[in-house]
């Protein structure tokens, strides 16, 4: 996953916001503008797109907090169980999410389908944030080299949730990081 490490804020940018919100924007033009509109083309369509690109934005996430944890000292790197746990939750989350969306949709059944939901979804942004605080926290850590508060990666922390304005200010501290190690492998 060095290709999310070495990428330029830029590029993350177009992979993670630009690109999903030009297709989205596209289409739902494409759908609303058509002389047929068909609603269930919608809900059968946009739910992929939007999978599609938040495996795109978890990959990110992982490959940062995995990518960072590896480069920090054994006495003071964090452990990564909970991290990838939380990671792959919330993508099985994302999923399960779009298919019992389609199925209430159509059915009518809503009640039903925020009984089921809603602690699986206060769970799966519970792992979210969790893995914004994981990465926010190995990037204090490797560039302090020792161990952190809060309120020192508090920062970060909030850049990675603000993402479309924080990619801009974390990619470079994360190119610099791969930079720094990778140049320290060659020599």
């Amino acid at each position: 996953m060095d290709i999310f490490l070495k990428a330029k804020a830029w590029q993350v940018f177009l992979l993670i916001v630009a690109v999903p919100f030009g297709v989205q924007f596209s289409l739902m033009g494409f759908l609303v503008s058509s002389i047929q509109t068909n609603p269930e083309l919608a809900f059968k369509i946009m739910p992929i797109i939007m999978l599609l690109f938040m495996a795109i934005f978890l990959l990110w996430l992982w490959s940062l907090g995995v990518g960072l944890n590896k480069h920090i000292p054994e006495e003071i790197r964090p452990k990564l169980t909970f991290f990838k746990f939380g990671i792959i939750y919330s993508a099985a989350y994302m999923v399960l999410f779009q298919v019992l969306f389609i199925d209430f949709s159509t059915s009518g059944e809503g009640g039903s389908f925020m009984a089921i939901i809603l602690p699986l979804h206060l769970f799966a942004m519970y792992c979210m944030f969790y893995g914004l605080y994981f990465v926010s926290k190995n990037l204090v850590t490797y560039e302090e080299l020792q161990p952190v508060k809060f309120s020192s990666f508090s920062e970060p922390f909030f850049l990675l949730w603000f993402f479309p304005i924080g990619i801009w200010f974390i990619q470079p501290r994360i190119n610099k990081v791969y930079a720094t190690k990778h140049a320290q492998q060659i020599n």
